[in-house]
């Protein structure tokens, strides 16, 4: 059996990269914990795709650059994680350089909602899906 994802008990502050303060984006992106900042089961029954890279979360490094602690966070929430676009997905989590074979595919089914990480964090700590899809 697949061991369970570690929860965050402490709240991670992540510094961002100096690119993102030229785009305005400045700052430290602040990783929800389950119970604390959001319901614990506010991604309960969603499944969600990940494309691209998240560097406000760190970890990984090349391809992988912050996915594992992306997919830890949804799983954290009571989120399911798949590597591929199906008619199960809702979100497709779009991170910085995503893979464009995987947008084309989410846009393509308009239940499926895109986001980014920003999106999802004030979703969770929101406790709802206020967000619009991205464009």
């Amino acid at each position: 059996p697949k061991p369970e994802p570690q929860v965050p008990t402490t709240t991670a502050v992540v510094p961002l990269p100096a690119a993102h303060w030229s785009q305005g984006q400045g700052g430290a992106f602040i990783v929800p914990v389950p119970g604390r900042d959001g319901p614990a089961n506010s991604l309960a029954g969603k499944t969600l795709v990940l494309t691209g890279l998240f560097p406000e979360v760190g970890g990984g490094a090349g391809l992988n650059l912050g996915k594992d602690r992306a997919k830890a966070l949804v799983e954290s929430f009571g989120g399911k994680v798949t590597s591929a676009i199906s008619g199960k997905t809702d979100i497709l989590l779009v991170g910085e350089a995503p893979g464009q074979s995987k947008v084309n595919k989410a846009q393509a089914k308009p239940h499926i909602q895109l986001m980014s990480l920003k999106d999802l964090r004030q979703g969770l700590v929101g406790g709802g899906w206020t967000s619009a899809p991205m464009e």
